[in-house]
Formats: C-alpha cells, sequence, structure tokens
C-alpha cells in the first residue's frame, strides 16, 4: 500500500471537519449501474482507495498517471472513493460516496446479520485495520498465534482453556510489539473486542477445551481469508 493510506482511515473514521480550505475534487458519478465500469478522477495524481475493502478488493484500479480510479462490480451496494492528497505540505482526504446496483436492487431485502457468523463479525471490526500498511502481513502473523494454541490443544501441550487463554495473550503480545504505534492500537483494540466476543460464544461452558480449539481454528480461517 501506498505512502498515504495508512493515514487515510485515522482521518475518515476520526469525522475531521476541513475548514473551508479549497481542495481538489474528486469527479465521478453519483450511482452507476453494477457491472459497469465507473471512473473518478483528480486534477492531480492522489494515492487511493475504495471502502468497504472487503467487498471492493480486486475490484479498482488506478492509472499510472495516479489521477484516475476505474471500478467495476456486479455487487451492488454504496461505495466511497477516497484520495489521500498534500495541499499546501499537508495531508488531506476527500471522499466520494456513490451507488453501484440498479434500481430493483434498492427493493431486495438485506439479510440479518447472523450473530453466530464469526467470519462477519472478523470483517466487520477490522475495516480500519485493512488499510494500514502492514495488515495482510500482520493479520497472517497474529492468525499464527491462534493457529499454535489450537495445534497445543490438539498437541496436548495445551491441557486447559485458562492456559489456552494465557497462551494466546503471550503470543498476542509479544507480536504486538513489532506493529507500528498505530497498526498496534487498532490491533489491541481489535483483539480486546475479539476476547469478548470469545467469551460470549464459551459464556455456557467457558473451560471446554475442544470449544475454544475450534474457535480458534475458525479465527485462522477468517483471518487468513
Amino acid at each position: 500500500m501506498k505512502r498515504l493510506l495508512s493515514i487515510i482511515l485515522s482521518l475518515l473514521f476520526a469525522g475531521l471537519v476541513f475548514s473551508e480550505e479549497v481542495f481538489p475534487e474528486i469527479y465521478g458519478p453519483q450511482s452507476v449501474h453494477r457491472g459497469n465500469l465507473v471512473i473518478f478522477g483528480m486534477s492531480e495524481p492522489a494515492d487511493w482507495c475504495l471502502v468497504p475493502s472487503d467487498k471492493s478488493v480486486g475490484k479498482w484500479s488506478v492509472d499510472t498517471s495516479g489521477k484516475v480510479l476505474y471500478f467495476a462490480s456486479s455487487e451492488p451496494g454504496m461505495y466511497t472513493v477516497c484520495a489521500a492528497v498534500i495541499v499546501e505540505g499537508q495531508p488531506k482526504i476527500l471522499c466520494k460516496t456513490f451507488y453501484n446496483g440498479d434500481e430493483e436492487d434498492e427493493f431486495e431485502p438485506t439479510p440479518p446479520p447472523n450473530p453466530n457468523d464469526l467470519g462477519a463479525w472478523i470483517r466487520a471490526n477490522t475495516t480500519e485495520l485493512a488499510l494500514t500498511k502492514n495488515y495482510l502481513a500482520e493479520k497472517e502473523m497474529f492468525a499464527a498465534c491462534f493457529q499454535s494454541v489450537a495445534d497445543g490443544i490438539q498437541q496436548g501441550s495445551v491441557r486447559s482453556a485458562p492456559a489456552a487463554r494465557a497462551n494466546g495473550r503471550t503470543c498476542l503480545a509479544s507480536k504486538l510489539l513489532t506493529c507500528s504505534t498505530e497498526s498496534r492500537k487498532l490491533w489491541t483494540q481489535f483483539f480486546d473486542a475479539l476476547a469478548e466476543e470469545i467469551e460470549k460464544r464459551c459464556k455456557t461452558e467457558p473451560n471446554n477445551l475442544q470449544q475454544i480449539q475450534s474457535i480458534y481454528r475458525e479465527v485462522v480461517e477468517q483471518m487468513r481469508r
């Protein structure tokens, strides 16, 4: 990921309100028929991204000039294209939201979220992390921690649920020290929330070691997608 993408989400989700300075503008449509090519442009080069990242990965590209973003997807929904630029020596973020779909898509019912879908929970809670510089490498590194605990349970070296939790925390803490300050903060928040989510799933049987193993393997599978 390019040099400015690491600042995009921190600015975007901080609710930053810009002053009345004159900024470059993202040119492009408010809506497009799904499957059609849509083009967004800037008057100067920028670092681009598209959110939600899980729906748009592999479906957009940037022209070699850095001034144009191309996007096409058959998956309907609201998307936000973001461009990071330097204005008077300061990094700025511009965003434009558009709808990708046809009129009939608006009437398709949205299925309610499945509270037992851990994968959906992980995807929803790694939105900010997905735009940090070393996200993919860090995600694999942390997945390996859950993998090692699950393997330890299977091999008999981890013999209790408290030991599984303690081993997991120790591994994650050591790996967090290798992350940047920004991503360390986001990952810590994510793992704190994930720990609570796991405890909810283990509420009826908190000492069920096989259940812990199953959940940890599911975390590994979802983080490696």
